[in-house]
């Protein structure tokens, strides 16, 4: 097991909770990073990211500082904000802003939660917020499934493998 695997294990794990609800979503312009912002039974907010992507050559979202992680360039958020964000390594997956091993235990536990989440959205979705359209709920789906489907892929864990 890797030092960060063990530091994972040891000081992670715990904070994981056994359900995640999904609250919301951000689709960032940067190359495909999704956030999605969860809750846990008690509310407590957590937020998975899966990190940009698509343009891992884009010379806009080089990092200078840091040669190896790239600088995720603008988050469009689904009420429609647009803000700048931080930067994270290209393809990989983050929990409450800390780095997840690949094909680890923390990862498919992971991964276990959002499917659960997807599936209590699209038996119960929520109510919409005064204001929001219809095609967000859809959206939330678009989003969940992207974020299964590119973290099951074995794209995810070549690109991933290069970081």
């Amino acid at each position: 097991m890797s030092h960060l695997s063990k530091l994972l294990k040891n000081n992670y794990m715990k904070t994981i909770p056994d359900i995640l609800i999904y609250k919301d979503h951000s689709y960032f312009t940067d190359g495909g990073t999704i956030e999605l912002d969860m809750r846990d039974k008690k509310g407590n907010a957590h937020s998975l990211v899966l990190a940009q992507h698509e343009f891992i050559e884009d010379e806009d979202c080089l990092n200078e500082d840091y040669p190896n992680e790239y600088e995720s360039c603008f988050c469009e958020h689904a009420d429609g904000e647009v803000t700048k964000w931080g930067a994270w390594y290209p393809g990989r997956l983050y929990f409450d802003n800390t780095l997840i091993p690949i094909r680890s235990a923390e990862e498919t536990t992971l991964i276990r939660l959002v499917e659960k989440a997807l599936q209590e959205f699209k038996a119960n979705p929520p109510a919409l917020a005064p204001g929001a359209q219809p095609e967000y709920q859809m959206e939330a789906v678009i989003m969940m499934d992207a974020f299964l489907d590119f973290l099951r892929s074995q794209e995810y864990v070549n690109l991933a493998g290069q970081m």
